[in-house]
């Protein structure tokens, strides 16, 4: 049997698609990038790897996002996208953004792991290869390598950019200190990085706690992988585990153990909220990740066509209230999940001090671009940020240093922090950060807007 030509939809850049920038560059990527981890590598009837990738750029998906070791079995998910190149996309390269990673285990011995310039040329040509390409749009460092120094490994991403196999370059699951670095490492070499890989959703938030800040300062895109939170986000666990789920075929890194109470309570709630609003959990979760303009796309996983036109139709959902997303903070922190948990003040400041804290910000401000500490003497601590300053300022002012609610504890080293200690219980945390508003604002007239912040 002849196959058909694939001809695109003609529709696809109308058809409710939004594009987003990265960052400050010139790029533009769709709201919604089609994450092919699972799903799309060996395991998979190629048809049905065809049917999802025409449906994703018949319906504005221009980002296709992998990485040398998906698979499950390493490379196939990239061979399988060469094939797609072949039979579909040619004619359509300049309309693609693509990439792919290296970082994780690839192949035997000491060059085929990590951040070593050896192994991520090396691995980029042979994806290059895989996938029937001259070049990606993005190359991604996968992980930070602790042993390699971050100059090499900034400095294989400028040669490969230099040499043409591609043309930005961005790096994933760096903490906000290491990804400072590898930013300004890049930028030296005259490479700026377009964007950070990371994962976030409703239920892992830890990004909030700095990434986000580091990016936005910086001018550098976000990628949001697991918006869906492999699928927990959907609410198909909630009756059990279907067989044709990931935890039900693939449970290497989804298993049956995270399908806790406290996360059943928590998607029943969210749930709630969705259906007031007429959508899906799935459809709320997406919302959610997008609401944040840090966020430059959201990356989906697809396992049916269906599923990628139920993701797109969430644009064109009217955008969550002030309350709904209030509703959605509370109930996201899962009440069972120990040392999860942080709420940080954010600052509202009374119009009367305004402007004297303003002054004194923005010389901290000037200070910390010069490296110079920022130092409580009260508090016998340094802060990287003037948040953190005053944060200290107001434990020591208000008496609030020791004050706890069950395990949870205002902690003096994270200034401004409330942080779960393990044996507290997210109402504990909540209660506690009602003491620390009330206090404050006795004593200070400064009122603090509770911003939800979970770390794992």
């Amino acid at each position: 049997m002849i196959e058909p030509i694939y001809q695109p939809a003609a529709s696809r850049y109308e058809d409710g698609m939004t594009y987003r920038r990265a960052g400050r560059s010139g790029v533009l990527l769709p709201a919604f990038s089609l994450g092919m981890w699972h799903n799309f590598g060996s395991g998979q009837a190629f048809s049905n790897v065809q049917r999802m990738a025409h449906y994703a750029f018949d319906r504005g998906i221009t980002h296709f996002d992998l990485a040398n070791n998906y698979g499950p079995a390493y490379g196939t998910a990239e061979e399988n996208f060469g094939r797609l190149m072949e039979r579909s996309f040619r004619p359509y390269r300049d309309e693609m953004f693509i990439a792919t990673k290296a970082g994780y285990d690839m192949w035997p011995g000491p060059y085929g792991n990590w951040g070593s310039r050896k192994y991520l040329i090396a691995s980029l040509d042979q994806s290059l290869r895989r996938m029937n390409l001259d070049y990606v749009d993005i190359f991604y460092h996968h992980r930070p390598d602790p042993e390699t120094p971050i100059e090499e490994t900034m400095g294989a991403l400028d040669q490969i950019v230099r040499s043409g196999k591609a043309l930005y370059v961005g790096i994933s699951r760096y903490t906000p200190e290491q990804t400072e670095v590898a930013i300004r490492t890049l930028r030296e070499l005259g490479t700026p990085m377009l964007i950070h890989q990371e994962n976030y959703s409703m239920l892992n938030r830890k990004i909030e706690a700095g990434l986000t800040d580091v990016l936005t300062r910086e001018g550098v895109g976000l990628m949001a992988f697991g918006p869906l939170a492999g699928g927990r986000l959907t609410g198909k666990y909630q009756a059990g585990i279907p067989a044709d789920s990931r935890i039900g075929h693939d449970p290497r890194y989804l298993k049956a153990e995270m399908l806790t109470p406290g996360l059943h309570a928590a998607i029943d709630a969210l749930t709630k909220i969705a259906d007031a609003r007429g959508e899906t959990l799935s459809q709320l979760a997406l919302q959610w990740a997008l609401r944040d303009k840090a966020v430059t796309s959201a990356l989906i996983g697809a396992s049916r066509a269906e599923q990628i036109t139920e993701n797109v139709a969430a644009l064109s959902l009217p955008p969550l209230t002030g309350e709904e997303l209030a509703f959605s903070y509370r109930h996201s922190l899962l009440t069972d999940r120990p040392d999860a948990v942080v709420l940080r003040a954010v600052f509202a400041l009374e119009a009367g001090e305004s402007a004297a804290i303003r002054e004194k910000m923005d010389e901290l401000m000037a200070r910390r671009k010069t490296s110079q500490p920022l130092e409580y003497p009260s508090a016998g601590s340094t802060f990287k940020r003037p948040e953190g300053y005053f944060a200290a300022a107001l434990i020591d002012q208000c008496g609030l240093k020791g004050l706890t609610v069950g395990g949870a504890q205002v902690s003096e080293k994270h200034a401004g922090f409330v942080i779960n200690r393990g044996g507290a219980t997210c109402a504990d945390v909540l209660a506690l950060m009602a003491q620390v508003q009330q206090r404050v604002w006795e004593e200070k007239g400064v009122r603090l807007e509770p911003e939800v912040k979970v770390i794992h």
